[in-house]
């Protein structure tokens, strides 16, 4: 929650946060990859699926669009939610 009120970061995108994402040093968060719920009767490559719930399919993928990939800067108590 402190993560989105201080970024305006969408729910999925925070859930699709990797280390290597995170920058502390320059207090920046790379958004490059997103969790997205999907019909249950595509195919995915099984390596970036999250989770199957009923007939829902979780998985990580980048954003929809190119704009969603970009950089935001964090705050102070961002930054002590992510450590």
């Amino acid at each position: 929650m402190i993560i989105a009120l201080n970024t305006g970061m969408r729910i999925g995108q925070i859930l699709g946060l990797s280390l290597d994402e995170l920058d502390f040093n320059n207090d920046l968060i790379y958004i490059k990859h997103q969790v997205q719920k999907s019909n249950y009767n595509h195919e995915y490559n099984m390596d970036k699926v999250i989770v199957i719930y009923n007939k829902a399919v979780y998985n990580l993928d980048t954003p929809k669009s190119q704009s969603s990939m970009r950089i935001v800067p964090i705050n102070k108590d961002c930054k002590e939610a992510l450590m």
